[in-house]
């Protein structure tokens, strides 16, 4: 059953890197409006915290 939802992951090293390309910067912006056109609503940003175990 297709939900019309997509998703990207991003994974960061730090959190100064996550804040580096939050949806206040040039750089999210640009990239959103790229495939804007694909959208039938907003995009939603949701950040999630990963624990990395060696």
């Amino acid at each position: 059953m297709a939900s019309g939802k997509g998703i990207t992951i991003t994974v960061w090293e730090t959190e100064a890197d996550r804040e580096a390309s939050s949806q206040q910067t040039a750089y999210y912006r640009e990239a959103v409006g790229k495939v804007a056109p694909f959208f039938t609503a907003p995009p939603v940003v949701e950040n999630y915290e990963a624990e990395i175990y060696s």
